[in-house]
């Protein structure tokens, strides 16, 4: 015996797992359909109906006892053990073709406990690996198998040919093999009897529907679980999306909207690229946010864009119709043209384009892309859809709140110019409410002191020429009287003036003529020098000439009365035009006003000069208003000021009128 089994030993890597030799030629079979209702007919025979011994009666009782289990490695482990504990074998083993992959046997094999050597194992190997099960399974060889017919079997040159023992039954399903039951005595030489042959085909039948039976609950175990396990990460890719969604739809601007869309995408997909693309009223498409995409590939895909701004009828159409745009395999969708060869330089393999589409309005596309072709599933392409809708309703949000926040704002320039101009009209009011004051009490005072300052003023005139040679006290006191009379007639006339509604006559007329004559009207200024900076080439203006002669004479006086505490005494007159008006500035090097009192220059009675009497700026800022122009004041250079009177050109004082 002990030679034996050395002699097995020495052969063991020439075998298979089964102890057969491994030279015969691959098998190819198909994977066993499911039968789940194993017959229910089946039932164990009596003892009387056979010549079975108690061990093998006892063997089919844990064989049918088994059938209650459910756990296949339970099931194949008591069976197996029946057969060597129960049945008396000295080795018994159980193989299953491979529902997975039906090139290959699993199974387990266990020895004699007590006699043999311990060699219990569970293994997966080829089917090729085992010939005679191949050939039991094929149906190429009778049930059991015998000495007489395993003569491809190693044997021992000592060993009697009547101790070789060793038979494999198949088990089988209605037509359908799931594997065979296998047997030998190979440690105690025990022949294989017919009674063997009798028990080994009855409980192969209670061995199948075991199997069956706990393959068929493993099976359904199975789909349990990858249902629980695909529902457990639907519901995870769902908590991302409205994650990803409650992300995007916080965005109160466009850049936001856009840069949420990015950092929420990846709790939705897996994807190796991403890019948001906008269209604008030209239908010109252009990439406003990315992720993955090279600078060459947006570039040029934005230049294909504008020689072919439809894209593609049938994709913009399907866009337009809320339809997303799966291409699987880039490299083999030639219909994309221009644009698939674009992408496959950039290595892109498939990719995913959702429209952005909000009350049919496209607003742009939203593109997942992946380096491997066929990579989106069925799901990503409807969750992707779900969080397309959602960066569509953020960049909607952000747009219309660009745009109320722009219509906001020129709501509220609006309001500020309305205010504006309701202040101006409310002081305009207000200032012609005081000039009526102002021209009723000039009326008054003018009406009340022209008579005795005319009698006093001819009192002088008599008493000048009544006095024979008077000296030069009484001669200097009576010119006095009249100077003061003369000032106080100027006086009453301005305020006349300024009280009355000014409605100047237009006619062509040059600054330069007015300027002339309004130095014609002043005395020649003692303490200055006034120098003319006249352009010969300014066309005429539409004034009246004897009122701006007298707004011009009004100003180089002032000028001429501030240039004596100035440090050169020179009054510049410049005049000239630009696009929009023709202009008269006179220039002083006085002191100055002070920023505080820039403001209240133009009110009347308002003056820093102890006789002067505050109407003069303000009559002529009246009288270049009533020609629709503007009177400025600038600081000098150095010091000084700049008094700027703009005139519309002939044109555009048509227009105003």
């Amino acid at each position: 015996m002990k030679s034996y089994k050395e002699f097995w030993d020495r052969q063991g890597s020439d075998r298979g797992e089964s102890g057969f030799p491994s030279s015969r030629a691959p098998l190819t079979l198909s994977a066993p359909p499911v039968v789940s209702n194993p017959d229910p007919d089946l039932r164990i025979p009596r003892p009387m109906d056979s010549h079975l011994t108690p061990g093998h009666w006892q063997t089919i009782q844990v064989i049918a006892e088994s059938l209650d289990s459910l756990d296949l490695d339970r099931v194949l482990l008591t069976i197996r053990n029946s057969f060597v504990d129960k049945a008396g074998f000295d080795r018994a083993g159980i193989l299953l073709v491979d529902e997975q992959d039906p090139e290959y046997l699993l199974g387990t094999w266990g020895t004699d406990p007590t006699g043999g050597p311990q060699s219990e194992h569970d293994y997966r190997s080829r089917i090729d690996k085992h010939p005679n099960s191949s050939r039991i399974l094929r149906g190429e060889v009778p049930y059991v198998l015998r000495h007489t017919e395993l003569s491809y079997i190693p044997v021992p040159p000592d060993t009697p040919p009547n101790l070789l023992q060793h038979a494999i039954v198949p088990l089988s399903v209605g037509e359908r093999m799931l594997g065979v039951l296998s047997v030998d005595n190979l440690f105690t030489q025990r022949p294989i009897t017919e009674t063997d042959v009798e028990f080994l085909q009855l409980a192969a039948r209670h061995v199948a529907l075991a199997v069956e039976k706990a393959r068929a609950h493993e099976r359904e175990r199975a789909r349990n679980e990858e249902i629980a396990l695909a529902a457990q990460q639907h519901a995870k890719r769902v908590e991302g999306l409205q994650a990803a969604s409650a992300t995007v739809a916080s965005a109160l601007s466009l850049p936001e909207a856009l840069e949420g869309i990015l950092e929420a995408a990846g709790q939705v997909l897996v994807f190796d690229r991403l890019a948001v693309w906008q269209v604008d009223e030209d239908e010109h498409w252009r990439c406003t946010a990315w992720q993955g995409l090279s600078e060459s590939y947006r570039r040029s895909t934005e230049e294909a864009s504008d020689r072919n701004p439809k894209i593609s009828v049938d994709a913009l159409a399907r866009l337009r119709a809320g339809n997303p745009l799966v291409i699987r395999n880039v490299a083999s969708a030639p219909e994309w043209g221009e644009r698939r060869d674009l992408a496959v330089r950039e290595g892109i393999g498939c990719l995913i384009t959702y429209p952005l589409l909000v009350a049919g309005e496209l607003l742009g596309t939203l593109v997942f892309y992946s380096d491997r072709p066929n990579h989106f599933s069925d799901e990503d392409v409807t969750l992707g859809g779900l969080f397309a809708h959602h960066a569509a309703m953020a960049i909607y949000k952000a747009n219309a709140l660009q745009k109320l926040g722009q219509a906001r704002d020129a709501l509220s320039l609006r309001v500020q110019e309305r205010t504006r101009q309701l202040e101006e009209a409310q002081e305009q009011l207000i200032r012609s409410e005081r000039l009526a004051a102002i021209g009723q009490v000039s009326a008054t005072i003018a009406h009340d002191l022209r008579g005795p300052l005319g009698v006093i003023n001819n009192a002088a005139y008599l008493l000048k020429l009544r006095l024979k040679d008077p000296d030069e006290k009484i001669e200097g006191a009576l010119r006095a009287l009249q100077n003061q009379v003369v000032a106080c007639t100027t006086i009453i006339d301005d305020l006349l003036d300024f009280s009355r509604d000014i409605r100047p006559h237009k006619r062509p007329t040059r600054w330069s003529e007015v300027v002339q004559a309004a130095l014609n009207t002043l005395p020649p200024p003692p303490h200055a020098e006034i120098r003319l900076e006249l352009d010969e080439r300014t066309p005429p203006v539409p004034m009246d000439p004897h009122l701006m002669v007298r707004a011009a004479a009004n100003l180089i006086q002032n000028a001429v009365q501030v240039c004596s505490e100035g440090p050169t005494g020179i009054v510049w007159v410049h005049a000239g035009a630009d696009t929009e008006a023709t202009w008269l500035k006179v220039i002083d090097d006085g002191p100055g006003v002070p920023d505080e009192l820039r403001e209240r220059i133009f009110e009347p009675f308002f003056t820093t000069r102890a006789k002067g009497t505050g109407l003069g700026l303000p009559l002529v800022k009246r009288i270049v208003e009533a020609h629709d122009g503007q009177l400025s004041l600038e600081k000098g250079a150095e010091s000084g000021a700049i008094f700027i009177i703009r005139l519309p050109h002939a044109d555009t004082a048509a227009d105003i009128s």
